[in-house]
């Protein structure tokens, strides 16, 4: 880095006060936490008959009755 932009050593102080440390972005500090989503948690995204439940449920929600009969 070119030292010769800060006028002096207390500038340089100043301008690094206000940088990002490695582990610091958006004023959140520390590493990156993961939990374990768990075995089945893409299956459950997936599951079809959770998602048809899921439908009817909010269109009964939204004042509907709903009756599903097979297509084929």
């Amino acid at each position: 880095m070119d030292m010769t932009h800060f006028p002096s050593p207390a500038h340089l102080a100043g301008w690094a006060r206000f940088t990002p440390g490695a582990k610091e972005s958006a004023g959140r500090r520390g590493g990156a936490r993961f939990h374990d989503l768990g075995a089945d948690f893409y299956l459950s995204r997936t599951d079809t008959e959770r998602r048809e439940r899921n439908h009817i449920r909010q269109l009964e929600a939204l004042g509907y009755r709903v009756t599903l009969d097979l297509a084929a």
